[in-house]
């Protein structure tokens, strides 16, 4: 009963994901793809990637004198750089729709 539950909230988050597009009156998804790539580019010279690794302790073997221990890395820059990459967007007269898959 389990599984099915987590199968089917699965599902339902499956169905809620929306994309979106920017669009601009006279122009085509090649000059788009090129907007964006510009705009994506002048985000990462003003705000570079900040990477920060975190490691976690996860247990100790006494036995086997063993450690176990997982790291992540992430970007604390990323979510302030794709507010830099709509500006960009919007200030150069894109707008972003929703495109509903």
């Amino acid at each position: 009963m389990r599984h099915i539950f987590a199968l089917l909230l699965v599902s339902l988050s499956l169905t809620g994901c929306t994309s979106y597009q920017w669009v601009k009156p006279g122009a085509d998804l090649h000059q788009e793809d090129i907007a964006e790539t510009q705009c994506k580019a002048q985000a990462l010279r003003d705000l570079p990637p900040n990477t920060e690794i975190t490691g976690k302790y996860t247990s100790f073997n006494k036995k086997y004198n063993t450690k176990n221990t997982s790291y992540s890395s992430s970007d604390t820059n990323e979510s302030q750089r794709r507010i830099l990459v709509k500006d960009c967007m919007y200030r150069n007269g894109w707008t972003q729709v929703e495109t509903g898959n």
